[in-house]
């Protein structure tokens, strides 16, 4: 069933259904509720995503220069240009022999910059003491410099991760193929796994932040008082279809999306205007690589609404297009439309062609994630740092990290799988990321919600015990597995076949 056929179903139910705006956003939102409660309670078979991703191979940028600041986020210049990519924002940097042994210890790099002099990359220190340092102790200061990958980045949408391991055998060879073994944090610290043993991975453990006490995406919290919205008349290319518009932000720190910002309403005058974003210098205070990503609805363009808002970041322009935004962003395959963080003022780039912003290009777009700021990571110990890998070459500047043709393989290729985060219903046609035999129960613990604000008690618990009726029937389909192994013809079962299929019985 779609969310109109839902909440069809509940009015028929409830017996009250007026046809008024706000009484369908209140349904609507009692639906997701119970959506986001049923996805997180277990994790289900069909929510169960497999997510290949490669680590990144350690860096050594050899020797480097320092220069003093006058902020508490620190600076580096590499002497060694083109090493690191957008990729490497929120790995960890070791600084060995500097010329002051106060400036020796790990970072946590926090903007890799591109520009035609020096490549620049700014870092904070993961553990300060108590007297807080700022900048570097000597203005002359060189010292040596790695670049490592302790933390692997989840998507967006996984609400746990659940298991890890290499897949890959073109890859790896029979010999890396294998799974790691799942760990907890209580269980890493009595084993007191150390974090700088190298080797190939045999366990991972799940962190939700970074365990140092270091500021992240989550401490800056996105107001929609913080983005401007212009227009004006446009002189070449394609301009904003005219209409009302809904857009919001949210900060991108170290590759980790921060929480929404609330909506905020423009309209596009005319047909021939285009769309300037005016956002804040975020590096004001010396924190640098906060940048600012947008998000579009279309509340009433050309006859057509859409209930959701979709990612002005999913255009991936070629490397050798020339970019348009401010600094480098737009190239080195990072996703085009993010705002740079000393940037305050924007204009979409409607001249060039592969982002023209018609209503079909805007249409495209994919929906929003719906973000609340958490991100999983997984670390692998031993630590992969590539050494011991088949690495063919260090990518150039930008070039995400993987395989490549004609750049052969880097890093080690993991298989994360995770239970998913279900998108937000919103528009009618919209139907929940899950099996029909599981929407009665939507229907029945979105009814018993309904019957308790209506203060009908009695109707209210009777509807919760049909929704765990429901649920039990959802836990024994949908938590047992087939492990026995499929034999063909009539499935005999004897001391050589073992059993067809195992049943396994759920117990509440």
């Amino acid at each position: 069933m779609n969310l109109l056929e839902i909440r069809n179903m509940i009015g028929s139910i409830v017996d009250y259904d007026p046809q008024v705006d706000s009484y369908k956003s209140e349904v609507n939102r009692i639906v997701n509720e119970v959506v986001e409660d049923f996805t997180n309670r277990h994790p289900w078979q069909w929510s169960q995503v497999d997510h290949d991703v490669y680590t990144m191979p350690d860096i050594d940028l050899g020797t480097i220069g320092l220069t003093t600041s006058s902020t508490e986020i620190i600076n580096w210049i590499a002497s060694t240009a083109n090493k690191l990519t957008y990729a490497h924002e929120g790995s960890i940097l070791t600084i060995t022999s500097a010329a002051d042994t106060r400036d020796n210890g790990e970072y946590v790099i926090d903007k890799v910059e591109f520009d035609t002099v020096t490549n620049k990359t700014y870092v904070s220190k993961l553990a300060k003491p108590a007297n807080k340092i700022a900048g570097w102790h000597t203005a002359t200061n060189t010292a040596k410099a790695t670049v490592k990958q302790r933390y692997l980045k989840l998507p967006i949408d996984c609400n746990e991760p659940l298991s890890a391991g290499v897949r890959n055998v073109a890859e790896t060879g029979s010999s890396g193929y294998r799974h790691f073994y799942s760990l907890t944090k209580r269980i890493e610290e009595e084993l007191n796994l150390r974090l700088d043993i190298e080797g190939y991975p045999t366990e991972w453990i799940p962190y939700t932040h970074y365990p140092e006490k270091v500021l992240t995406v989550a401490d800056f919290p996105a107001f929609a008082s913080d983005l401007t919205i212009t227009s004006a008349v446009t002189g070449t290319g394609t301009p904003w279809p005219q209409g009302t518009y809904e857009f919001k932000f949210c900060y991108v720190w170290r590759g980790i999306e921060g929480p929404l910002s609330e909506a905020k309403e423009f309209v596009v005058p005319a047909a021939n205007h285009n769309v300037s974003f005016a956002t804040r210098n975020t590096a004001t205070a010396g924190l640098h690589g906060l940048r600012k990503k947008i998000y579009v609805r279309l509340k009433s363009v050309g006859g057509y609404t859409d209930a959701h808002f979709r990612d002005m970041s999913a255009t991936i322009l070629p490397e050798d297009i020339v970019p348009v935004l401010a600094g480098t962003l737009g190239c080195f395959n990072i996703p085009f439309f993010i705002i740079d963080d000393t940037n305050i003022l924007q204009a979409y780039p409607h001249t060039v062609t592969a982002v023209a912003p018609t209503l079909t290009y805007l249409k495209s777009l994919p929906r929003a994630p719906d973000n609340d700021g958490h991100t999983w990571m997984i670390r692998l110990h031993p630590h992969p740092g590539g050494s011991t890998f088949d690495i063919a070459a260090i990518p150039p500047a930008g070039e995400s990290p993987g395989r490549s043709a004609t750049k052969g393989m880097l890093g080690l290729p993991i298989r994360v799988r995770y239970n998913k985060r279900n998108f937000n219903l919103a528009n009618d046609i919209d139907t929940p990321q899950m099996p029909p035999d599981t929407h009665r129960y939507l229907v029945y613990a979105a009814c018993a919600e309904l019957f308790m604000k209506h203060k009908e008690e009695g109707q209210a618990v009777f509807y919760t015990r049909k929704a765990d009726i429901e649920l039990q029937s959802c836990r024994k389909r949908w938590l047992t597995t087939r492990a026995g192994p499929y034999i063909k013809g009539p499935f005999n079962v004897g001391p050589i076949y073992g059993e067809a299929f195992r049943k396994l019985t759920y117990k509440p």
